[in-house]
């Protein structure tokens, strides 16, 4: 096994990880939106994941200051105007994407709960290759029959003992999976040659403001529900958003974004079984296969690797 095969390996690992702690997030999103608005709880689990990625530039400024070649190296790479771009235009229009799709999320969560929130927020990898098709891609036929099973499944999720019922929160969760797949394409886009820990550290210092203003003006903080939801906000900020978000940058600068997508749909996976354990979620053999509709449509949607540069 050659060093960049072990690499991408590590990195394929490393987005198995990723996705069991966003299997997680969903439990700490659907415990944290009791005590707190979608707008206000997400804008301070970004200002934590913000202020603990500037620690992680920190520790790394400490460990290179005494080795004058690295730094030098890292300043001559960001004078670059091109380097530039990719940090701040990228880092930017990444993190507008990041929070709307958590807005659109939390608020979905909050009314569907974790297992069903997970597998509609999957299908954000289906849309990756649809939306190609705005910039001139081809559509695989594979791409079409996920299309239907990913369609199907959503309607299966949504059928309970009085029909089918298109509910609010399935709307924002579909919405919400629009917006995830624009921030993947976004970090394929932008991430390659770009100091991740930077990118990432603009993409939540970017969420953090756009969520701001509707956090204080639609956002109902307070002291007391603050505190209760202390502990989901760490692990989401810390976690989900510090370490998982920019360990999926990290990756995605080599691991083929068609492969990268397949690994990040366990999410759905995690999601589910570990709100059947926390939250003790119940769902009927109609949703169940509904789940199982949209999981194979991921997996199916992403097949043909033959394409090295992805989507």
């Amino acid at each position: 096994m050659t060093k960049t095969k072990k690499r991408i390996l590590i990195k394929e690992a490393l987005l198995v990880l990723t996705t069991l702690i966003w299997g997680l997030a969903f439990i700490a999103q659907r415990i944290g939106g009791q005590y707190l608005d979608a707008f206000s709880f997400n804008f301070l689990r970004n200002v934590v994941a913000t202020i603990f990625i500037l620690l992680l530039m920190f520790i790394k400024y400490l460990i290179n200051k005494n080795k004058p070649q690295n730094n030098k190296q890292e300043l001559n790479i960001c004078k670059n105007n091109n380097y530039k771009k990719n940090l701040l235009l990228g880092g930017s229009l990444i993190g507008i994407a990041l929070a709307t799709a958590m807005s659109f999320q939390q608020l979905g969560i909050n009314l569907e709960g974790a297992g069903k929130s997970g597998f509609i927020t999957a299908l954000y990898i289906v849309f990756v290759p649809v939306i190609g098709l705005l910039f001139g891609r081809k559509i695989k036929p594979l791409i079409l029959i996920a299309l239907v099973l990913a369609l199907t499944g959503l309607y299966l999720i949504n059928v309970n003992s009085e029909g089918f019922s298109f509910s609010k929160g399935t709307i924002y969760l579909f919405l919400c999976a629009l917006c995830y797949s624009a921030q993947i394409m976004l970090i394929d886009k932008f991430s390659k040659g770009v100091d991740v820990i930077q990118l990432s550290c603009v993409e939540f210092g970017v969420a953090t403001i756009v969520l701001l203003p509707f956090a204080l003006i639609k956002g109902s903080m307070n002291i007391e529900s603050i505190v209760k939801a202390i502990p989901a906000i760490l692990f989401l900020g810390v976690f989900s958003s510090g370490i998982a978000y920019t360990l999926q940058i990290y990756a995605q600068t080599e691991v083929n974004v068609n492969i990268a997508c397949i690994i990040m749909s366990l999410e759905s996976l995690f999601s589910l079984i570990f709100g059947m354990i926390i939250l003790s979620e119940k769902h009927g053999v109609i949703q169940l296969i509904g789940c199982l509709c949209i999981l194979l449509a991921v997996i199916l949607s992403q097949l043909d690797f033959k394409n090295k540069k992805g989507v």
